[in-house]
């Protein structure tokens, strides 16, 4: 799997980083990580990633997740948030509605 680029967006969708300055490879079985700082208040409380890939060949769609980690007070927190496919698309210019890409290609 290549990774083509892993952005960083805060709660009004403006681009506040971009990780990977070129594509990066990883291994079958491989991962990556991206931190940001508890202390970084530039996301927001939505803020959000997205993360592009491609398959030299076919592969399985990849797990992302972010987890956050934190103490407040003497107690430790955790919590993952798997991440979600955002499906490819455009617009049919005869009847004006939103088409897959995937639907496209039928």
């Amino acid at each position: 799997m290549i990774l083509l680029r892993v952005d960083y967006f805060d709660t009004a969708g403006n681009l506040l980083h971009r990780y990977l300055e070129k594509p990066v490879a990883l291994r079958p079985l491989g991962s990556g990580e991206t931190f940001v700082p508890a202390q970084d208040p530039r996301g927001g409380t939505e803020a959000n990633f997205i993360v592009e890939w491609v398959g030299e060949r076919p592969i399985t769609e990849p797990l992302i997740e972010a987890v956050m980690m934190g103490i407040s007070g003497s107690q430790g927190f955790s919590f993952t948030s798997r991440g979600q496919t955002i499906p490819t698309r455009h617009l049919d210019e005869r009847n004006r509605s939103p088409v897959n890409n995937d639907e496209a290609a039928n």
